[in-house]
């Protein structure tokens, strides 16, 4: 079974690459392109926050 950071790690790798490829499609400010770039930061930040709060509360249970 796969724990918390090996499903973000892969959710975060698969909105990378379909930010890379919508820019490509679309280019860099098209809003398919800023909205996949907004996700990704969401779970970045997600994984960041897990990180942090690990040690302390789990938070990532």
């Amino acid at each position: 079974m796969k724990n918390v950071y090996e499903i973000l790690n892969a959710q975060i790798e698969e909105k990378r690459k379909e930010m890379f490829f919508l820019s490509k499609l679309y280019g860099l400010t098209s809003q398919e392109t800023i909205q996949a770039s907004q996700q990704l930061d969401q779970l970045l930040n997600l994984a960041r926050l897990c990180i942090q709060k690990n040690s302390k509360v789990n938070a990532c249970k």
